[in-house]
């Protein structure tokens, strides 16, 4: 919707400028032709407090890369004017006076002052915002390379592991969480078994023990999870099991 001002009104300006004025975010009037009529005290402060803003074009407050595609912009906008923002889905930056160049955000509304047209901008400084941002994304990245090192590590030490495991003589090396469910299981002797860790991970350790010798194990592998490191033997059909537990 266009707003519409009457000419002459001065208790229409007056209230504009009350609303406008003190406003938080930037707010730019130009004419047809991109000239700054009007600037309130946000938007100059954004600016650099330039004394002479308005009365500049609008391309002025534009990085000079941009200025020329803007010229086009503006007179596409000025046939078909709409309440509109911006820059979707791209990014927007402005000049100060000083030459630095910042994000903004900016939204677009068309006024009519008689037969005059004039162009009404909200500029929001978003460098704050795009600080953040890009500090997120640093950490992301950051920590996507952590993890990304970190299971390279990891599955280098798994491979160290497991080929140490395969070859370890007569025995096995299990790895349990503190459920005693198997995370790991290696060793010449599952080969013998017909199991794989694969087939083992997820499962009960004393599931596979002998009923007569599950309560020892049991509360010698607890006794560990506590931090004792334990050695024990298991003697079972005659045959003696050396259990190193860590």
């Amino acid at each position: 919707m266009q707003a519409v001002l009457k000419e002459g009104s001065s208790e229409m300006m007056a209230l504009g400028e009350a609303l406008v004025g003190g406003a938080s975010e930037g707010i730019v009037i130009a004419n047809e032709a991109g000239i700054i009529v009007y600037a309130n005290t946000t938007a100059r402060g954004m600016f650099g407090n330039d004394p002479s803003l308005v009365g500049k074009a609008v391309e002025d407050l534009i990085p000079s890369a941009q200025r020329n595609h803007h010229h086009s912009l503006r007179r596409a906008y000025l046939k078909d004017p709409s309440h509109r923002r911006m820059g979707q889905g791209r990014e927007l930056n402005a000049l100060r006076s000083d030459g630095m160049i910042f994000p903004v955000e900016i939204s677009l509304n068309p006024l009519k002052l008689g037969s005059k047209r004039f162009v009404a901008a909200m500029i929001i400084d978003i460098s704050e915002r795009k600080a953040l941002e890009n500090q997120v994304h640093r950490l992301n990245k950051l920590l996507e390379q952590q993890v990304l090192d970190r299971t390279r590590e990891l599955n280098r030490s798994q491979l160290l592991y497991r080929t140490v495991a395969r070859n370890y003589p007569n025995g096995t090396i299990f790895v349990l969480d503190n459920q005693l469910r198997y995370e790991f299981a290696e060793g010449k002797e599952l080969f013998e078994w017909n199991l794989t860790s694969e087939d083992l991970k997820g499962s009960f350790y004393l599931e596979q023990l002998p009923d007569d010798l599950r309560l020892e194990v049991e509360q010698r592998l607890r006794a560990v999870l506590d931090g004792k490191n334990s050695v024990f033997e298991v003697e079972h059909h005659g045959a003696s099991y050396r259990l190193n537990a860590v």
